[in-house]
This record gives C-alpha cells, sequence and structure tokens, in this order.
C-alpha cells in the first residue's frame, strides 16, 4: 500500500521536472521596468501653523471642560446645602 503511495507521490515530484519556462514578451518586460520609475514617493510635510492651531484648539477643550466640572461642583454644593438647610430647619426651633 505503501509503495503505490510513494509512487504516486514520486509521479507528482516528477512532473514538476517536465515543465517548460514560457518565454516573456518584449512588451511586458518593457512594462515591468517602467514600474519603479512610474511610481512617485512623496512625503506630507504639516505646516506648523497647523500644529499650533490643533494644540491651541486640545488646550482650549481641556479649558472648557475644567471650568465647567469646577462650575457644575460648585453650583452642585450649594444646592445640597440649601436642601439641608430647607430640610432640618425644623431644628432651629430648638
Amino acid at each position: 500500500m505503501s509503495s503505490r503511495k510513494d509512487n504516486w507521490i514520486e509521479g507528482v515530484l516528477s512532473s514538476a521536472d517536465r515543465k517548460n519556462e514560457l518565454p516573456f514578451s518584449n512588451a511586458l518586460l518593457d512594462r515591468l521596468k517602467k514600474i519603479p520609475a512610474e511610481v512617485n514617493v512623496g512625503s506630507l510635510i504639516i505646516p506648523m501653523r497647523s500644529v499650533y492651531l490643533a494644540a491651541a484648539g486640545f488646550a482650549l477643550l481641556i479649558a472648557v471642560n475644567l471650568f465647567a466640572t469646577k462650575g457644575s461642583q460648585q453650583k452642585e454644593s450649594t444646592e445640597k446645602t440649601a436642601l439641608y438647610n430647607s430640610y432640618f430647619s425644623y431644628l432651629d426651633q430648638l
């Protein structure tokens, strides 16, 4: 059984030895040679003005967020104090 498999494997592997290489046409070779000359790799340079504007935008966004959270916390604490005072106002009579 294994000799039959071995013969089949050898037959498949030897079929690669009988292959013929096809010649390339001159037009195809010329197109392949032109490819590196046609491809132009460029670099993108970001202007410093854009970098500064982006940094200023992020700084402004952070500042606004900090200001909004600080104002929210102060307002919340005064509301809690007013609620606490009104809830326990009956103790003022004692």
